[in-house]
């Protein structure tokens, strides 16, 4: 606040969410608002990671169809190329209900990437679609749009919208007591046991014989209906285990218990690599894709060829049974965690005539498997040079961007201040 002339001021700053923001400006003379065009103004800004100095945005929308449900368009930009990018979404009701989610990880490039996310599935109401955007792990941008759900729509024209409807492509002929758009099966007796399956295993589809026995295995026919078992063998799954004790009636097993001794599958890595030249990352496809779990106690040696210069190597591993896992290159490890990415730092000057090493071990603390890639540089014995003159290594492709940690270890190069 001030009398005459003119007035400068500095705005305190304050600890912000990373996220978008907009200042508001304006005048006000003696209490009241100056309606003046130049008393008023306004700026948007983003306050951003200092650690990845990235700028990756997403963009959120959600229309509604000419049938009344939502379709969300999600689109990724400003992708650094290296980068590990994860887009996770949720649609959640008034209540902050989740009723849908999923996500999506990749490594960039491309420098974007759009999606598609169809919810014509989701019953009618209020909803917002919320999407976050993370690099390396790290939440660096979010966003959502809301939208009310109205749908009218029902593919199979069974009079039972395709929200509710269990067989949205399966329209109901002759009966559904329970109104859930599937047409009900035939049981004539009442018993519980539709009747083509009566007919197939020869019970009486004409007589409540559901507590009966026919196998005499100690499971009557309903629960052998039900379980999926067969009413007319004591030994569905040809174990030797009677179904009456089997506990995996269903599935073959070595065990007394009839269920076969349990395999912890090990994890599976994708090994990337890129070169940093003259300020540009040179980046391509992955070096060692999915080391495969079936070769005991991880991979040979693997040969990368290439000319002096700084390399990234970056192991990124998950584990097909969905357990924790802890991956570790040249001494750097990250994990355990649902998905492991490490990464190290190898500098590699004109004057080295042999190979660089690098160790990958991996593990989901039952099974650690190993692999070690060699690097060969200019002036070793098994490099290769450069064939057709374009001034890039074979299986690299040129990408301007910055390659932004990956794990403890991975250095960075300042793209943007």
């Amino acid at each position: 606040m001030w009398d005459t002339g003119a007035q400068s001021a500095s705005i305190p700053s304050a600890m912000l969410n990373y996220g978008d923001y907009t200042l508001y400006v304006w005048l006000e003379r003696d209490g009241v608002a100056d309606s003046s065009p130049e008393a008023d103004f306004e700026h948007s800004f983003r306050v951003i990671n200092p650690a990845l100095n990235t700028l990756a945005t997403i963009d959120v929308q959600v229309d509604v169809t000419a049938t009344g449900w939502g379709q969300g368009t999600v689109v990724a930009y400003d992708l650094d190329n290296g980068q590990l990018f994860t887009m996770g979404w949720a649609v959640t009701d008034m209540m902050n209900n989740v009723v849908d989610s999923g996500e999506d990880t990749w490594i960039a490039p491309p420098n974007s990437k759009s999606w598609v996310l169809d919810f014509d599935h989701v019953t009618n109401g209020n909803y917002c679609l919320k999407v976050n955007l993370y690099a390396a792990q790290i939440l660096v941008h979010m966003q959502n749009d809301c939208w009310t759900q109205a749908s009218t729509a029902d593919a199979d024209s069974d009079g039972v919208l395709d929200a509710d409807d269990m067989c949205p492509y399966d329209p109901v002929v002759a009966n559904d007591a329970n109104g859930d758009g599937c047409e009900d099966v035939d049981d004539t007796d009442g018993d519980g046991m539709d009747d083509d399956w009566e007919n197939f295993y020869n019970t009486d589809p004409y007589v409540d014989d559901g507590a009966g026995d026919l196998d005499g295995d100690g499971v009557s026919n309903l629960d052998e209906f039900t379980n999926g078992t067969n009413p007319a063998s004591s030994d569905t799954d040809e174990d030797f285990v009677n179904d009456g004790v089997d506990v995996c009636p269903l599935v073959w097993g070595d065990m007394a218990n009839g269920c076969l001794t349990p395999i912890n599958l090990p994890p599976i890595c994708d090994i990337y690599f890129s070169l940093e030249m003259n300020g540009m990352v040179i980046s391509g496809s992955a070096a060692i894709p999915a080391i495969p779990p079936m070769i005991p106690g991880g991979i040979g040696p693997q040969e990368i060829q290439v000319p002096a210069g700084t390399y990234y190597i970056i192991a990124v591993c998950t584990d097909p049974e969905g357990d924790m896992v802890t991956a570790t290159i040249n001494g750097v490890t990250i994990g355990p965690a649902a998905t492991a990415t490490v990464g190290a730092v190898i500098n590699i000057t004109e004057n080295v005539e042999a190979t660089v090493d690098v160790t990958v071990t991996w593990t989901d603390g039952v099974n650690t498997l190993t692999g070690a890639i060699s690097i060969t540089v200019a002036g070793g014995t098994n490099f290769v040079p450069d064939a057709d003159g374009d001034g890039y290594t074979p299986g690299f492709t040129a990408a301007i961007g910055v390659m932004s940690l990956l794990g403890a270890a991975i250095a960075m190069r300042r793209r943007r201040l």
